[in-house]
Formats: C-alpha cells, structure tokens, sequence
C-alpha cells in the first residue's frame, strides 16, 4: 500500500486542529497496528515535510523506516536523460553529460519534461533532429517560464532591468562563482530578466565564503541599480528574499555569525529574535557594500554588459566571454579575507 503526500492526513494534532482530521489520523494509526493476517502487506508513505508529521505516527510498528531521496546528482541526472532521450532523435553533436552539467538541482520529472520540450520545441521548427538549443530553450522554459510575447515595458524600465541584471552576472564573473550560463532581459513568467547559473559540481558543503559570495551574487542586481541610477526599484523584490533566507540560515542553522553556534529551535529564536536580526542585518549590509565597491570599480564592464543585454535582449556564456576579452579580476585571496573579516 502506497499513501502519497501522507502528510495531508498525518499532520501534528493540535488543540485548534479539526476533529475530522484528528479523526481521520487515530483512524490510520489503528489500522496500521491491526493488520492480523498471514499475507505480506507493506506500507510505504511519501511526504517533502516529515516536519509536519504527528509523532505517533513515526514510532516502532508504524513508519519507522526513514529514506530520504534526495534530486539526482550529476551521474544519476546523465543516465535518467539517456532513458528520456533514448527515442528521441538527437542530433550527434548533443553531450548528453554537458546536458546534465546544465541541469543541476532538478528532479527526475523536471528532466523528463525538459526532453519533451525539447522535441516539441523541434517539431514547432519543422526540424527532424532534436539539436542543442532546442534542449537550452527548454531548460529556459523550466528555470524562467514561458517567453512573453510583445511585452509592452518602457525603455526605461528596460534599461532598469538590463543593469540588473548584468550586475547578478559580473558579481558571478567577478567572484568565480556558478558560471553563469546565460543572462538575459527577455521577460518570461513573473520575471523581466533572469541569469542563469550553472555549478561546476554538485556540491555538498558550502563554506561561509561561499555562502557570502552567493549573497553577493543576488545583490548584484539591487547594487547595480544604486550605482547607475541613484536610486532603488521594485526589481529586486525575489532576490532580497533569497538573500534574507541564506543570512538567516548562516546565524540560525550553521553558527556563522557573533551570536555563536546557536540551533533554529524556536524557542530559542524567540528569545533572541532581536540579536537574530541584528546579524542578519550586519551580514547582509556588509555583503551589500563588497557588491557595491565591485561594482564601482568595474563599472567599464557593468555598461558593455548592460549595452549588450539592450541591443541583443540576451547573452550567452560564449558571448560574455568574447564582450568581456580578458575581463578576470578574481580578488586575491588575502583581499578576499580582509573583506570577509568583518561579515
């Protein structure tokens, strides 16, 4: 027997829970002890928020065996495109190993998808192989959302945006973080623009360096904006909410702030919900002025980029490169602890 999304019906009872629902778990919880019979019956149940599960429900006799399935790494993602793609007709130049490098973080069902729409992508063409861009404009689709068609947005808000989001991608390039892939200002789904960004590995671990570095990215945007236009936009709305959910996670769950190696029990954040803010304002404001400063210095780069993103609409990681030449101001790494020091 296979329950899915268990936790609909197996959440914490509460005293302002329904009856019904506490009604419908007591239920469960007596027929998984009364199963009486010679038959071979097991119970698998599926849930992303083994939080929310009612303790009973998890003790000896009942879901005792835990499996966390966690996204496919890179090796596992190469051979689940190879099953999606094995009827498909691929043109010989496709690596699906590259495809896979492209596809980080995503789900079995993403990548099934990501195969379909590519094919259908090629049908539309009237093309009889399935080639490389047709499976890049499909991971766009997953990542960004459909193209909208004829926006009307004004060239102001245009230009708003085409610094945006060259200052995501030149913090990337200034840094060497997650390549970047492609940056672009075509709007598709809620957003006008978008970078995408592809790891080298899967990675694991991430130091508190790298964490900042990662906040730094997604400020990009907001800094860019400052520099160039003086003042702030409404644009940066998903990208400071991001940032605010990394900071807190490096006070909260990992100890990298002055607060110390404090744990997200809520309790405790409770009582330290001031501190809390303090650091995670010091982290971020601290972050915001390295973004800047960046930015400042390589400002040159920040108006070819952005000159770019108007007159093409988009870039690709080949043509950043060509527009950038030589462009690799990696900060040493002395520097780098310096600036660090006093996140």
């Amino acid at each position: 027997i296979f329950i899915d999304e268990i936790d609909a019906i197996g959440a914490k009872r509460h005293l302002d829970s329904n009856n019904e629902k506490d009604q419908t778990l007591n239920q469960l919880l007596v027929e998984l002890d009364g199963f009486n019979t010679d038959q071979t019956v097991v119970v698998i149940a599926a849930t992303n928020r083994i939080d929310l599960l009612d303790e009973a429900l998890l003790r000896p006799g009942r879901f005792d065996r835990h499996m966390y399935i966690s996204n496919p790494n890179v090796r596992d993602r190469e051979e689940i495109l190879k099953i999606h793609t094995k009827n498909k007709p691929l043109d010989s130049n496709i690596s699906i190993t590259d495809l896979a490098r492209k596809t980080h973080g995503m789900s079995g069902a993403h990548l099934s998808n990501i195969a379909n729409e590519a094919a259908i992508i090629a049908v539309r063409e009237n093309k009889r192989m399935i080639t490389i861009s047709h499976f890049e404009q499909a991971i766009e689709r997953i990542v960004a959302g459909l193209e909208i068609r004829n926006p009307t947005i004004l060239f102001k808000e245009k230009e708003v945006v085409s610094y945006h989001e060259a200052g995501h991608a030149l913090i990337g390039r200034i840094l060497n973080t997650d390549m970047v892939q492609k940056v672009s200002i075509v709007p598709r789904g809620h957003s006008l623009g978008y970078v995408i960004h592809m790891p080298q590995d899967d990675r694991y671990i991430l130091t508190k360096e790298e964490l900042c570095d990662k906040i730094m990215v997604m400020l990009g945007g907001r800094a860019a904006e400052e520099l160039v236009f003086s003042h702030l936009s409404t644009g940066a709305k998903d990208d400071l909410k991001k940032v605010t959910e990394t900071a807190m996670q490096m006070v909260c769950d990992y100890g990298m702030s002055d607060l110390g190696f404090i744990h997200n029990e809520p309790d405790m954040i409770r009582s330290l919900s001031d501190s809390i803010n303090r650091e995670i304002n010091k982290i971020i404001d601290k972050c915001y002025k390295i973004t800047y400063n960046y930015l400042e210095k390589h400002r040159n780069e920040l108006e070819k980029i952005s000159a770019a993103l108007l007159e093409k609409g988009a870039l690709n990681k080949t043509e950043l490169d060509e527009l950038l030449g030589d462009f690799s101001p990696d900060p040493k790494p002395e520097d780098r602890e310096k600036e660090l020091e006093a996140v």
